[in-house]
């Protein structure tokens, strides 16, 4: 009964034991299938291939990644040798190696990588990485292999191998170097190429590791720039060039161009950058400069020649001028009066030549100024007609104007310079037209004025087209000998057509005619009165006052006036003038603006105060002065002034301003044309023939230019300008102009003129400048004028009496040099100051003249005569 308990509770032990061994081992396989799914998982889902091997070198399992890569499935592959993934030679190298590994265990890729040379399923060779592992069971052995495929990884790295190989040949063939600083002031060398070497002397390896730096050869006055320049780079962030100079350890100095960019990449800034050597170019840039500075420097010395030249043909015939005018006034025979139109004739063409030889080059240089005043068109053509109507009717000529009615009247620009274009086309039409008629067109094209010149002449041929303005160029040389002419007029007339921003044309048919076209971008401009035409109504005699402080302008008005007829009180202040307007009865007033105590605005202010307080008519009042100024013509319409009469001004002006104001009532404005002083007259010191018909009296003429050339010569010599004293300097250069002007010294009024310019903004340097030429300037024409004095009336030729010490042992000093054939140029200047300012200009000429004729010795006598 025990033994029956007991083997059943046995029984039933055991089955509860093997119910519970039989879950416990039921649950370690569903983990290890659990496990297996999972690894499976893992490696089919892996990237990479995942191949395992047994011993023998069989593939146990492959995954879906190996599927991918070699193109095998896994059911064609396990249970093969592992060598069917492998070329030909790693075949036999992986059964040797398999084999020598399970003998001697001995292992050398085994937890190592390689990179192998695979095969696919199709025989397609291709690189993989290969990584090797064993894992030890408890009676074998399996290996595990990770395959990577390395195609594109080969393909990127040898991309970027050629590019490399490409970047560094192109950065080593480059004319200059390549860099990579870090962008701040320490430009540490990240990257720097070879031609570092050949440009500085400096190796390259010393830059990149710190040793040496770029910073040593730039040169230190260039530093400051850079410095700027780098950190304006790091502020922007903007590219920038820059041009500086280095020095190679040779001790060459070496011009550099260098041009960076601003590169980041997160935290990390660098500035890349190129550097060339362009020394070369700057040697080139030298000689092109001083190329161009002795070409021009040659240009300005052929300019002063011709200059000097013409001036030097110019002197004599403005005598020839201004004698034959007076000649032609005296009473003639015919053959007497033939002979003297011929003598005006030939001095006619040698001065247009002369002219037009220094047209040419001034226009060449660029040196020609235009004025921009307001002008009529209509009577600047109608002028030129009636100047070749003779001309034309000579040779049977029809010469006509046709003046579109659309056309305006008045237009802004030169007038002097558009009629020298005009003249020069026409002149040449006529010249070379022999019969059939010239015509002169103007009307408005596209908001411009074009004017055509048309003619039935000989016409151009097409070869010659192209040359017809150039310097000196006709058809052919009988051109030149059957009608005479230097091929300068077309020349002139397409330079002044261009520096007036216009455009010449011309169209041409051989024995049909030539046609020119003149397009000028003129503005519209105001009314102005006629200045060279004749006053159709003979003027009264009136009783004029006028009012200038400086006598010769006086003078020369009483000349002009009382040869009208009229009658002329004088005075030099604005006091005075009003005294006499209050005790007599005026017609005109005649009142010069800028005047010391009291100026003309003031006294014409005073003048029509007291007209109306008396309820008398307004009398005329003209104004003088130099300078017609915007505001200067308002305060002058404020006071209640008719108009302005500008100097310097002629007989014209002053009949024309009479005119305009007596018989277009006395509130009309008139304003004279600006005179111009033309580059032939600018270059004379004195414009003899235009002085000579103003003054009449050449002798007197002489006198006053003397006194007024001594008196600001005084005034001047030992002026110190400077900016506490400049509203003085040009007050006395105001009442210059003026004087010079009416006086006909045209080379000290342009002078005037050019110190003008510099007043506003003011240039104190070029002020003492253009002072010393002006004072230059009055000296040289003190020297023309003195021979010209009467005898009586000359300086004193005797030598001056020098008193000082210093001066006396100077003059010794200087005496003795030039003895022995030396000239120290400061020294002999204070002899030509000191003579100057005894006013011994004779002695002064004779000292230069002798010096410039290298007559050493005979100077050195002069000098010596000075201090006995």
């Amino acid at each position: 009964m025990y033994h029956s308990i007991f083997y059943t509770l046995f029984s039933i032990v055991s089955i509860i034991l093997f119910i519970t061994v039989l879950l416990y081992y039921r649950n370690i396989l569903k983990r290890a299938r659990e496990d297996q799914s999972r690894l499976e998982a893992i490696v089919n889902t892996a990237v990479d291939g995942i191949i395992t091997i047994n011993e023998n070198g069989l593939i146990q399992s492959f995954n879906k990644s190996a599927e991918r890569i070699f193109g095998w499935s896994a059911e064609e592959v396990i249970g093969r040798n592992v060598n069917i993934l492998m070329n030909n030679h790693d075949q036999q190298n992986h059964d040797q190696y398999l084999q020598h590994y399970q003998k001697t265990k001995t292992a050398k890729i085994i937890g190592s990588g390689r990179e192998l040379i695979a095969v696919k399923k199709d025989g397609t060779s291709f690189p993989i990485r290969l990584t090797l592992g064993e894992a030890k069971l408890s009676d074998h052995s399996i290996y595990v292999s990770i395959v990577i495929d390395m195609t594109q990884r080969k393909i990127m790295e040898n991309a970027l191998r050629e590019s490399e190989q490409q970047f560094r040949s192109l950065v080593t063939n480059i004319p200059g170097i390549a860099f990579r600083i870090t962008a701040n002031l320490e430009r540490k060398a990240v990257f720097i190429s070879e031609g570092i070497t050949k440009l500085t002397g400096l190796k390259m390896e010393d830059i990149t590791s710190g040793k040496r730096s770029y910073l040593e050869v730039i040169k230190p006055e260039f530093m400051p720039l850079l410095d700027e320049t780098l950190l304006k780079v790091i502020e922007t962030k903007k590219p920038y060039t820059i041009e500086y100079q280095i020095t190679h350890l040779d001790g060459r100095d070496i011009w550099v161009w260098e041009s960076c960019v601003y590169v980041s990449n997160g935290d990390q800034q660098w500035i890349d950058g190129v550097i060339f050597d362009i020394t070369d170019r700057h040697l080139i840039e030298d000689q092109i400069r001083n190329s161009r500075d002795m070409a021009e420097k040659n240009a300005a010395n052929t300019l002063e020649f011709l200059a000097n030249i013409s001036h030097e043909i110019r002197t004599p015939l403005n005598a020839v001028f201004g004698f034959t005018h007076l000649l032609a006034e005296t009473p003639l025979n015919s053959i007497q009066k033939h002979y003297m139109e011929s003598v005006t004739s030939a001095a006619n063409s040698l001065f247009s030549l002369i002219n037009n030889v220094l047209d040419v080059m001034k226009l060449d240089r660029s040196a020609m100024e235009l004025e921009n005043i307001d002008f009529s068109l209509k009577a600047l053509l109608e002028d030129c007609v009636t100047l070749f109507r003779l001309s034309a009717q000579t040779k049977n000529l029809k010469l006509t104007l046709n003046y579109s009615p659309t056309l305006k009247t008045f237009f802004k620009g030169d007038p002097l310079r558009i009629r020298q274009i005009i003249t020069n086309i026409v002149a040449n039409a006529i010249k070379f037209t022999k019969q059939g008629e010239v015509s002169i067109n103007a009307f408005m094209d596209q908001n411009k004025v074009h004017i055509a010149i048309k003619d039935t002449g000989i016409g151009i041929s097409p070869s010659n087209l192209e040359k017809i303005f150039m310097p000196f160029t006709q058809e052919d040389a009988s051109m030149s000998r059957h009608f005479g002419g230097t091929g300068l007029g077309t020349t002139i007339a397409k330079q002044l057509t261009e520096l007036m921003q216009g455009e010449i044309t011309v169209e041409s048919k051989l024995n049909v005619g030539t046609t020119f076209h003149i397009i000028l971008p003129l503005q519209e401009g105001i009314y102005t009165a006629p200045k060279d035409k004749e006053i159709q109504q003979e003027l009264p005699s009136l009783t004029i006052l006028a009012v200038d402080d400086i006598s010769y302008n006086l003078e020369l008005l009483e000349i002009i006036l009382k040869k009208e007829g009229h009658t002329v009180i004088s005075k030099t202040n604005g006091f005075d003038a009003i005294e006499a307007f209050k005790t007599n009865h005026f017609d005109l007033v005649f009142m010069d603006i800028q005047m010391p105590d009291l100026d003309g605005i003031e006294t014409t202010r005073i003048i029509r105060e007291y007209e109306h307080t008396q309820n008398l008519k307004p009398t005329p009042i003209l104004a003088f002065t130099a300078n017609v100024l915007a505001r200067e013509r308002q305060n002058a319409r404020a006071v209640g002034m008719n108009g302005f009469v500008k100097k310097p001004f002629d007989a014209h002006d002053i009949k024309n301003a009479i005119a305009t104001v007596y018989f277009n009532g006395s509130l009309n404005e008139y304003f004279t044309n600006d005179h111009h002083i033309s580059i032939e007259t600018s270059l004379l010191l004195i414009d003899w023939t235009r002085a000579i018909s103003l003054w009449n009296d050449k002798d007197h003429l002489i006198k006053i230019i003397y006194n007024f050339l001594i008196a600001i010569q005084q005034e001047l010599s030992t002026f110190e300008l400077t900016t506490q004293n400049t509203d003085l300097f040009f007050n006395i250069m105001h009442k210059a102009k003026g004087a010079s002007g009416n006086l006909c010294l045209s080379k000290l009024y342009k002078c005037i003129l050019k110190i003008e310019q510099h007043k506003n903004p003011l240039d104190i340097h070029q002020l003492n400048t253009l002072l010393k030429s002006f004072l230059e300037i009055t000296e040289e024409t003190l020297r023309e004028v003195i021979p010209l004095l009467p005898t009586t009336e000359q300086p004193t030729k005797s030598p001056v009496n020098i008193t000082s010490i210093d001066d006396k042992t100077l003059i010794s000093e200087i005496s003795t040099n030039l003895t022995l054939g030396k000239m120290d140029d400061s020294q002999i200047q204070s002899v030509f100051d000191i003579l100057t300012a005894h006013h011994q200009y004779q002695v002064l000429s004779q000292l230069k003249e002798l010096l410039d004729k290298f007559e050493l010795t005979n100077a050195s006598f002069l000098l010596k005569n000075l201090i006995k």
